[in-house]
């Protein structure tokens, strides 16, 4: 299969229809992709891009990264991973993070076979689904990713005419 890498600002909204997508990157960087991914997510960004909160049980999760980066001081930051089916049937993959460590962390845990299992069982072997990582940091390194939480989704409802969660975003 043909390859194309494009900046997610490059990306075209017919692609979202024709092609298999894997975005890597910030969860502010997300551009066309970023109304599908939260369309049915149970995770919405928060005051900032460094917190995010669970629609359902209200917590909150706030990445340390910024603060605690430069230090030794070691921190916590939050990664996003979510699969699901686009329109027409390709696969549509978000790896992200609100912080360069927890993206890393991500990529990290699902390029390992045995901590892709490890996802397998905490989203129940479910086609499309979305996880939230937790992300122990030190300088930028990513030492351990764990799934805290995990959601399937309904594809079809992304992109019908069902209700979508009303989402608002911090200024970028």
């Amino acid at each position: 299969r043909d390859v194309h890498v494009v900046l997610s600002s490059m990306l075209e909204p017919g692609k979202l229809k024709t092609d298999d997508i894997i975005f890597v990157g910030l969860l502010s960087g997300l551009g066309p992709l970023r109304d599908q991914v939260f369309a049915q997510s149970r995770i919405q960004v928060g005051a900032s891009y460094d917190q995010l909160i669970d629609r359902k049980t209200g917590k909150s999760y706030v990445s340390e990264a910024f603060l605690a980066a430069p230090s030794d001081q070691m921190y916590r930051d939050y990664g996003y991973f979510a699969t699901f089916q686009g329109p027409t049937g390709n696969r549509i993959a978000i790896l992200s993070g609100t912080r360069d460590t927890a993206v890393m962390g991500v990529a990290e845990a699902l390029t390992q076979p045995d901590r892709v299992r490890q996802v397998e069982e905490a989203t129940k072997r479910e086609r499309d689904f979305e996880a939230l990582f937790e992300v122990k940091g030190q300088k930028h390194v990513n030492l351990e990713a764990q799934v805290v939480a995990s959601y399937p989704l309904d594809s079809a409802s992304i992109w019908s005419s069902a209700r979508a969660n009303v989402a608002s975003f911090p200024a970028q």
